[in-house]
Protein backbone atom coordinates (compact mmCIF):
# COMPACT_ATOMS: atom_id res chain seq x y z
CA UNK A 1 0.00 0.00 0.00
CA UNK A 2 1.35 3.50 -0.86
CA UNK A 3 1.55 5.75 1.68
CA UNK A 4 1.97 9.76 1.74
CA UNK A 5 4.45 12.15 3.78
CA UNK A 6 1.82 13.65 5.83
CA UNK A 7 2.44 17.75 5.12
CA UNK A 8 1.68 20.51 8.11
CA UNK A 9 -1.27 22.09 7.74
CA UNK A 10 -2.29 23.78 4.72
CA UNK A 11 -1.95 27.40 4.55
CA UNK A 12 -5.42 28.99 5.52
CA UNK A 13 -5.49 27.10 8.82
CA UNK A 14 -1.93 27.82 9.63
CA UNK A 15 -2.63 31.36 9.51
CA UNK A 16 -6.02 31.51 11.39
CA UNK A 17 -3.79 29.37 14.19
CA UNK A 18 -1.51 32.31 14.48
CA UNK A 19 2.51 33.05 13.59
CA UNK A 20 4.20 30.50 15.03
CA UNK A 21 2.01 28.07 13.08
CA UNK A 22 2.64 30.28 9.67
CA UNK A 23 6.06 30.31 10.53
CA UNK A 24 6.49 26.52 10.88
CA UNK A 25 4.76 25.63 7.80
CA UNK A 26 6.18 28.27 5.39
CA UNK A 27 9.85 26.95 6.80
CA UNK A 28 8.98 23.13 6.10
CA UNK A 29 7.67 24.15 2.62
CA UNK A 30 10.85 25.53 1.89
CA UNK A 31 12.65 22.65 3.42
CA UNK A 32 10.67 20.57 1.28
CA UNK A 33 11.54 22.41 -1.78
CA UNK A 34 15.24 22.34 -0.88
CA UNK A 35 15.75 18.84 -0.39
CA UNK A 36 13.90 18.31 -3.82
CA UNK A 37 16.21 19.76 -5.62
CA UNK A 38 18.88 17.50 -4.20
CA UNK A 39 20.14 14.96 -6.86
CA UNK A 40 19.19 11.22 -6.34
CA UNK A 41 21.21 9.50 -3.84
CA UNK A 42 21.70 12.59 -1.75
CA UNK A 43 18.57 12.76 0.50
CA UNK A 44 15.91 13.77 -2.22
CA UNK A 45 12.64 14.80 -0.99
CA UNK A 46 9.89 13.59 -2.76
CA UNK A 47 5.93 14.04 -1.57
CA UNK A 48 5.15 9.88 -1.93
CA UNK A 49 6.89 7.91 0.85
CA UNK A 50 7.34 5.15 -1.85
CA UNK A 51 9.96 7.49 -3.17
CA UNK A 52 11.45 9.68 -0.97
CA UNK A 53 15.02 9.59 0.51
CA UNK A 54 14.23 11.44 3.60
CA UNK A 55 11.11 12.53 5.50
CA UNK A 56 10.44 16.72 6.53
CA UNK A 57 7.48 17.17 8.36
CA UNK A 58 6.07 20.03 10.86
CA UNK A 59 5.45 17.09 13.50
CA UNK A 60 7.42 14.92 15.71
CA UNK A 61 7.67 11.45 14.31
CA UNK A 62 6.59 8.53 16.95
CA UNK A 63 7.68 5.38 14.72
CA UNK A 64 10.79 4.20 15.43
CA UNK A 65 11.28 2.13 12.65
CA UNK A 66 10.70 4.58 10.69
CA UNK A 67 13.94 6.00 10.70
CA UNK A 68 15.68 2.98 10.01
CA UNK A 69 13.96 3.63 6.49
CA UNK A 70 14.82 6.61 5.94
CA UNK A 71 16.38 10.13 8.13
CA UNK A 72 14.21 12.11 9.43
CA UNK A 73 14.02 16.32 9.48
CA UNK A 74 11.73 17.52 11.68
CA UNK A 75 10.23 21.26 11.99
CA UNK A 76 9.00 22.42 15.79
CA UNK A 77 8.30 25.57 16.61
CA UNK A 78 10.39 27.48 19.77
CA UNK A 79 9.40 30.25 22.04
CA UNK A 80 8.12 33.22 20.34
CA UNK A 81 6.94 36.77 21.81
CA UNK A 82 5.68 39.97 20.53
CA UNK A 83 8.17 43.01 20.04
CA UNK A 84 5.97 46.03 21.34
CA UNK A 85 7.29 48.06 18.91
CA UNK A 86 4.18 50.99 19.20
CA UNK A 87 1.73 51.58 22.12
CA UNK A 88 -1.42 49.16 21.99
CA UNK A 89 0.48 47.56 18.65
CA UNK A 90 -2.03 50.50 17.35
CA UNK A 91 -2.45 50.71 13.05
CA UNK A 92 -5.25 52.82 12.65
CA UNK A 93 -8.98 52.94 13.60
CA UNK A 94 -11.70 53.34 11.64
CA UNK A 95 -13.97 57.13 12.29
CA UNK A 96 -17.67 55.18 12.15
CA UNK A 97 -16.81 52.04 12.94
CA UNK A 98 -14.38 51.93 15.78
CA UNK A 99 -13.37 48.73 14.51
CA UNK A 100 -9.50 48.99 14.71
CA UNK A 101 -6.35 47.69 13.01
CA UNK A 102 -3.15 45.89 15.04
CA UNK A 103 -0.02 45.04 13.95
CA UNK A 104 3.36 44.27 15.63
CA UNK A 105 6.78 42.37 15.07
CA UNK A 106 6.54 38.58 16.46
CA UNK A 107 10.12 37.35 17.21
CA UNK A 108 10.59 33.79 17.60
CA UNK A 109 12.89 30.23 17.34
CA UNK A 110 12.29 27.12 15.38
CA UNK A 111 14.02 23.77 15.79
CA UNK A 112 14.88 21.85 13.06
CA UNK A 113 15.65 18.25 14.28
CA UNK A 114 17.74 16.31 12.24
CA UNK A 115 17.47 12.60 13.08
CA UNK A 116 19.50 9.39 11.77
CA UNK A 117 20.85 6.44 12.43
CA UNK A 118 24.69 7.35 12.05
CA UNK A 119 25.43 10.28 14.01
CA UNK A 120 27.86 11.30 10.85
CA UNK A 121 24.79 11.60 8.63
CA UNK A 122 22.40 13.60 11.29
CA UNK A 123 25.40 16.16 11.13
CA UNK A 124 25.83 15.81 7.68
CA UNK A 125 21.81 16.80 7.37
CA UNK A 126 21.85 19.68 10.10
CA UNK A 127 24.96 21.02 8.32
CA UNK A 128 23.19 21.38 5.14
CA UNK A 129 19.98 23.02 7.19
CA UNK A 130 22.43 25.61 8.68
CA UNK A 131 24.22 26.34 5.24
CA UNK A 132 21.06 26.37 3.32
CA UNK A 133 18.95 28.71 5.47
CA UNK A 134 21.42 31.54 5.30
CA UNK A 135 22.37 31.21 1.22
CA UNK A 136 18.41 31.56 0.81
CA UNK A 137 17.11 34.02 3.15
CA UNK A 138 16.66 36.25 1.05
CA UNK A 139 14.55 33.95 -0.85
CA UNK A 140 12.41 33.13 2.70
CA UNK A 141 12.17 37.03 3.46
CA UNK A 142 11.04 38.35 0.22
CA UNK A 143 8.79 35.24 -0.83
CA UNK A 144 8.05 33.75 2.64
CA UNK A 145 6.98 36.88 4.48
CA UNK A 146 10.15 36.33 7.46
CA UNK A 147 11.27 40.01 8.15
CA UNK A 148 14.53 38.63 9.17
CA UNK A 149 16.03 35.14 8.83
CA UNK A 150 19.18 32.78 8.10
CA UNK A 151 20.72 35.29 11.16
CA UNK A 152 22.25 33.69 14.46
CA UNK A 153 21.51 30.52 13.63
CA UNK A 154 22.82 28.08 15.62
CA UNK A 155 23.64 23.99 15.67
CA UNK A 156 23.14 21.46 18.55
CA UNK A 157 25.90 18.49 19.27
CA UNK A 158 24.60 15.02 19.18
CA UNK A 159 22.67 13.13 21.20
CA UNK A 160 24.30 10.02 22.32
CA UNK A 161 23.31 6.49 20.73
CA UNK A 162 20.46 5.36 21.80
CA UNK A 163 18.93 8.60 24.05
CA UNK A 164 16.56 9.57 21.40
CA UNK A 165 14.87 6.48 21.36
CA UNK A 166 14.92 3.90 24.42
CA UNK A 167 14.45 0.27 25.14
CA UNK A 168 15.21 -0.52 21.50
CA UNK A 169 18.51 -2.72 21.02
CA UNK A 170 18.00 -2.37 17.11
CA UNK A 171 17.12 1.33 16.88
CA UNK A 172 19.63 4.05 18.20
CA UNK A 173 18.62 7.11 16.45
CA UNK A 174 20.57 10.11 16.64
CA UNK A 175 19.89 13.67 16.53
CA UNK A 176 21.43 16.87 15.86
CA UNK A 177 19.74 20.63 16.03
CA UNK A 178 19.73 23.52 14.09
CA UNK A 179 17.95 26.85 16.17
CA UNK A 180 16.89 29.33 13.73
CA UNK A 181 15.75 32.67 14.65
CA UNK A 182 13.01 34.39 13.05
CA UNK A 183 11.25 37.61 12.67
CA UNK A 184 7.38 37.57 11.03
CA UNK A 185 4.63 41.10 10.57
CA UNK A 186 1.41 40.15 12.18
CA UNK A 187 -2.17 42.36 11.57
CA UNK A 188 -5.14 41.82 12.75
CA UNK A 189 -8.41 43.52 12.47
CA UNK A 190 -10.73 44.06 15.61
CA UNK A 191 -14.48 44.73 14.67
CA UNK A 192 -16.54 46.42 17.56
CA UNK A 193 -19.76 44.21 18.37
CA UNK A 194 -20.62 46.15 21.65
CA UNK A 195 -20.13 50.04 21.91
CA UNK A 196 -17.31 50.91 23.58
CA UNK A 197 -18.72 53.21 26.56
CA UNK A 198 -21.39 50.13 27.43
CA UNK A 199 -18.83 47.70 27.84
CA UNK A 200 -18.47 46.19 31.10
CA UNK A 201 -17.32 42.75 32.90
CA UNK A 202 -21.25 42.14 32.85
CA UNK A 203 -20.86 40.84 29.28
CA UNK A 204 -18.79 37.70 30.88
CA UNK A 205 -20.74 37.24 34.29
CA UNK A 206 -24.02 38.52 34.15
CA UNK A 207 -25.13 35.03 32.47
CA UNK A 208 -23.83 31.56 33.13
CA UNK A 209 -22.56 31.94 29.91
CA UNK A 210 -20.43 34.77 28.32
CA UNK A 211 -22.13 34.09 25.11
CA UNK A 212 -25.93 34.23 26.54
CA UNK A 213 -25.21 37.77 27.55
CA UNK A 214 -27.72 40.58 25.54
CA UNK A 215 -25.09 42.54 23.46
CA UNK A 216 -26.17 46.24 24.00
CA UNK A 217 -26.84 48.21 20.21
CA UNK A 218 -25.12 51.11 18.81
CA UNK A 219 -26.73 54.42 19.02
CA UNK A 220 -26.97 55.40 15.35
CA UNK A 221 -26.04 59.59 15.39
CA UNK A 222 -29.15 60.97 14.03
CA UNK A 223 -28.67 64.72 14.79
CA UNK A 224 -27.49 66.00 11.22
CA UNK A 225 -26.92 69.79 12.96
CA UNK A 226 -24.45 68.03 15.47
CA UNK A 227 -22.74 66.12 12.48
CA UNK A 228 -22.35 69.49 10.59
CA UNK A 229 -20.69 71.10 13.41
CA UNK A 230 -18.37 68.28 12.80
CA UNK A 231 -18.19 68.62 9.17
CA UNK A 232 -19.39 64.91 8.18
CA UNK A 233 -23.51 65.68 7.63
CA UNK A 234 -21.83 65.64 3.74
CA UNK A 235 -19.70 63.07 3.80
CA UNK A 236 -20.47 59.94 1.40
CA UNK A 237 -18.82 57.80 4.03
CA UNK A 238 -21.07 58.87 6.94
CA UNK A 239 -23.99 58.70 4.60
CA UNK A 240 -23.66 55.27 3.75
CA UNK A 241 -22.60 53.71 7.13
CA UNK A 242 -25.36 55.50 9.00
CA UNK A 243 -27.98 56.55 6.51
CA UNK A 244 -27.96 60.28 7.36
CA UNK A 245 -28.79 62.59 4.89
CA UNK A 246 -26.93 65.97 3.78
CA UNK A 247 -27.97 69.06 5.16
CA UNK A 248 -30.67 71.13 3.23
CA UNK A 249 -29.20 75.00 3.31
CA UNK A 250 -32.49 77.32 2.55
Amino acid sequence: MRGSVKHVDPPDAALSEGPAQWAVYLYTCFLQGLFNHLPHGFFRWEPDLKDTEIVITGEQPLDADAIQKNPHLVVLRGPYKWANLSLDKMRNTGSFTGNRTHTDLVAGTMGVFCIAEEGMEADRLADIVFRATVYHRRLLQKTGGFHKIGHDLSTGPETPPGALIRDSSEVEGVMVEVSVPWFLQWTWTSELIVPPQKTTLGLIFDEPRASDVEKPAFDVLNDATLLAHYGVANNEEAESEFGLQALVTP
